[in-house]
C-alpha cells in the first residue's frame, strides 16, 4: 500500500494571512468526521533550520516567500533536517496555525510533509 496525503488546495503567499486562518477555523470544530484542512504551499526558501523537543525530533523552520518570513513546525519531522540547507527551495504540505505571544498574533504553519525536489507539473 502507498501512503496518500490529501490536500484541500494550493495556497499562494497572498493566502497566508490570519484572515485565511480565521475563515478556516469557522468551518470547525475539526476532528474525525471533519479533518483540519491541509494545503500545498510552494517555493519557500529555507531561512533557518532548528531541531527542537526533548529528543530533537521536531523540525522548526523559518521559511521565506516573496520577502516575508513565516515560522513553521513539523512534529516528528526532524529527519528532514539532514536533507535541508539554508537557501534550499521547498514545497510543503501544511496546516495553518495562529500563535499568540506577547500580545501579538501571527500566522504559522504546521508542516505535515516536505518536498525538496523540483516539481514536475503535467497539463
Amino acid at each position: 500500500l502507498e501512503k496518500t496525503l490529501l490536500l484541500e488546495a494550493e495556497l499562494t503567499e497572498q493566502d497566508l494571512q490570519l484572515e485565511t486562518f480565521m475563515a478556516l477555523e469557522a468551518c470547525g470544530p475539526f476532528g474525525v468526521g471533519n479533518p483540519k484542512p491541509r494545503f500545498e504551499i510552494s517555493d519557500f526558501t529555507v531561512k533557518a533550520i532548528r531541531l527542537v523537543g526533548a529528543t530533537q525530533n521536531h523540525l522548526q523552520l523559518t521559511l521565506g516567500i516573496n520577502g516575508r518570513d513565516i515560522k513553521a513546525i513539523g512534529f516528528n519531522l526532524g529527519y528532514f533536517a539532514k536533507s535541508l540547507q539554508v537557501g534550499n527551495t521547498i514545497d510543503v504540505a501544511a496546516e495553518l496555525l495562529a500563535d499568540s505571544w506577547n500580545g501579538t498574533r501571527e500566522l504559522k504553519l504546521r508542516i505535515v510533509d516536505i518536498h525538496t525536489g523540483s516539481k514536475n507539473h503535467e497539463s
